[in-house]
């Protein structure tokens, strides 16, 4: 019925005018030449949270209308305020590059990567995918939760790279930077090492 539901969305974008130069340069890059290409990160408060608030807040009822905005400002304050903060720290950067929470809980894996291709180096850009790659595990919660990852791999490696589509998914861009930078199938490593773990 009309007046049930009115919300209110909340999310953070940090932008880069160097990351979309760098990205004119990349033709493997997804944003390239969009209206997204000065994108840095762009996390719903849910991913920033790690699921403990929601992306909308129903301000329908003029009875509760105070508090839940009241709750929008104590997350604002609790929640967004410091993950501006932590990109003032290069440091807090490179932690969240290697933890895999750069754009919050297991999100985008696209933006961090390029991130971490033009400011910083390979090697964090290879923990990073390593990290997403054993967070993705753990969310498919089975055994063969990185079988797409491994199979696409294994696709790209005998049609090679050069035609890699940057629009294919999440499985091809690992893959790419997989064989660019010669790492060795490391999707198939983090679920050899992760079946191992689980069946300890």
């Amino acid at each position: 019925m009309k007046g049930r539901k009115v919300e209110v969305g909340l999310g953070a974008c940090i932008y880069s005018k160097a990351l979309s130069k760098w990205r004119l340069g990349q033709p493997q890059c997804r944003d390239q030449n969009t209206i997204w290409s000065d994108l840095v990160i762009s996390p719903g408060i849910k991913q920033i949270t790690k699921g403990k608030a929601t992306n909308y807040w129903n301000i329908a009822d003029s009875s509760s209308r105070d508090s839940v905005i009241d709750s929008i400002i104590d997350t604002i304050r609790s929640a967004v305020i410091s993950f501006f903060e932590n990109f003032e720290d290069p440091e807090n950067i490179k932690k969240s590059l290697r933890e895999g929470t750069f754009n919050g809980c297991h999100g985008d894996p696209y933006q961090p990567i390029e991130y971490a291709l033009c400011f910083l180096n390979e090697d964090i850009v290879k923990e990073y995918a390593i990290s997403y790659l054993k967070q993705t595990m753990k969310a498919s919660r089975v055994v063969e939760g990185l079988d797409d990852f491994i199979e696409v791999y294994l696709t790209m490696k005998n049609s090679g790279i050069e035609n890699y589509n940057p629009r294919s998914g999440w499985a091809h861009l690992i893959a790419y930077y997989d064989l660019k930078f010669g790492w060795g199938n490391i999707a198939k490593t983090v679920s050899d090492q992760e079946s191992t773990i689980h069946s300890e």
